[in-house]
């Protein structure tokens, strides 16, 4: 289930994204924290990591890395204010979409898959979201927005993450890919 975004992508669907506004949506988190009418409760911490999460500051550049078919992603890592002990089954399902902000120009795919809900302290985490932008030109150097959206198992509530900041690649990534 998480390569669903990226075989939708290569098989060619499209998805139009319409960006978090003030104007769309009640909950407009910026990068130093929740925007206007945004509770504590139910925000999603959006950060990076593969394999743990890593909390993101304001400024923070979006690590953008090399696939291996020959594409690029950035990893998103989530705190979701929920304990999984309390849930029927410890999954969820996970929206994400992103966008270039100066345009909102959809630059993924958004997709939903199904994801475990490992326990951390104050709640859950999911790990390694890998979320593929298809065209280097329209995010490296840009900054793009990532909205999350969390539907715990047994909830039809969902949770809501938004975070914003300029793609770069990761030190010893470049743009550049030599061929033997």
């Amino acid at each position: 289930m998480r390569w669903l975004g990226v075989w939708m992508w290569v098989a060619g669907c499209t998805s139009s994204v319409t960006p978090p506004s003030p104007d769309t949506d009640a909950c407009v988190p910026t990068d130093t924290g929740p925007g206007a009418d945004c509770g504590a409760a139910g925000l999603i911490t959006v950060g990076t990591g593969t394999s743990a999460f890593v909390p993101r500051a304001a400024g923070d550049p979006w690590p953008l890395e090399r696939g291996s078919q020959g594409l690029q992603h950035v990893m998103l890592s989530l705190r979701v204010p929920v304990d999984p002990a309390t849930l029927p089954v410890p999954r969820a399902a996970l929206t994400v979409s992103a966008w270039r902000v100066e345009d909102g120009l959809a630059v993924s795919t958004a997709f939903t898959s199904g994801w475990a809900l490992d326990p951390t302290e104050g709640g859950a985490q999911v790990v390694g979201v890998r979320v593929v932008l298809p065209v280097l030109d329209d995010v490296l150097g840009r900054q793009v927005g990532f909205d999350v959206r969390v539907v715990p198992v047994g909830s039809t509530e969902p949770l809501h993450g938004w975070a914003s900041g300029v793609v770069d690649w990761v030190p010893g990534d470049t743009d550049v890919v030599e061929v033997p």
